[in-house]
């Protein structure tokens, strides 16, 4: 293993994002197992605070992920609203 290089992160060569997903109120289960239905989010969180769910997603670029995030968000019910924040190489 290279000195910079972090053990067991094989998508250290993909593009990373998390979507803060913000549920309308009283639907936040439903957004949550939404979510967990569908491939693309490979990992799911409910969380506490200003949004619902944070949701992550890693694809081969950057212009996948904003496909995929228009894509999946746009077809998901009883979502406010959304944000996207991707990832950087430190």
């Amino acid at each position: 293993m290279e000195e910079n290089e972090v053990e067991g992160d094989e998508n250290m060569e993909k593009a990373t994002a998390f979507v803060l997903i913000r549920a309308k109120p009283g639907h936040e289960r439903d957004v949550y197992y939404s979510l967990a239905r569908r491939e693309r989010f490979i990992e799911i969180h409910p969380v506490v605070g200003e949004f619902s769910v944070v949701a992550k997603i890693v694809a081969d670029d950057l212009e996948r992920i904003g496909y995929i995030v228009l894509e999946e968000m746009g077809s998901i019910e009883n979502v406010d609203r959304y944000e996207t924040l991707m990832a950087t190489r430190p």
